[in-house]
């Protein structure tokens, strides 16, 4: 599914000149997902790092597994620009509906994919790069073993 979302990104990044780059782990887990609607989400993480990325820059997607505490392990997905980040001031407001700091933007994109990570048991979070950049992180809990 994150490699179909990177296909379908790929004409807005040839426009955009910006080169996108998957760094997927190749034995992750099934997770249990609707992958109609989280395509969705993907694409417009990925669209936006695209747009706000400079001409030349990069978007990295990376997928792995991320062991926690011992309750609950996850599928963690990030999408990394090399754009301006995301300022701290708006960090906490970035998934209400309709803020945008993108011209012409509806405020919805953001709002919408939380909801549908939520709908999923998983978790979307807004950060930025230690270097430059802003990260969007999709994690998904992974079915335990009397879960399946």
């Amino acid at each position: 599914m994150v490699s179909r979302s990177i296909r379908a990104c790929l004409p807005a990044a040839e426009v955009g000149h910006v080169n996108l780059v998957s760094d997927v782990e190749e034995s992750l887990p099934k997770v249990r997902i609707d992958r109609r609607r989280l395509s969705k989400v993907f694409v417009n993480l990925i669209e936006n790092a695209i747009q706000h990325s400079p001409n030349g820059g990069t978007v990295t997607i990376q997928a792995r597994m991320l062991i926690s505490d011992g309750k609950q392990d996850w599928v963690e997905c990030a999408i990394r620009d090399n754009g301006p980040g995301i300022l701290d001031q708006d960090l906490p407001k970035i998934f209400e509906p309709f803020f945008s700091k993108r011209r012409g933007g509806t405020g919805l994109g953001l709002a919408i994919a939380q909801r549908i990570m939520e709908e999923h048991g998983g978790k979307l979070i807004a950060g930025n790069n230690p270097d430059v950049g802003a990260c969007m992180i999709a994690r998904f809990p992974v079915a335990l073993e009397g879960d399946q």
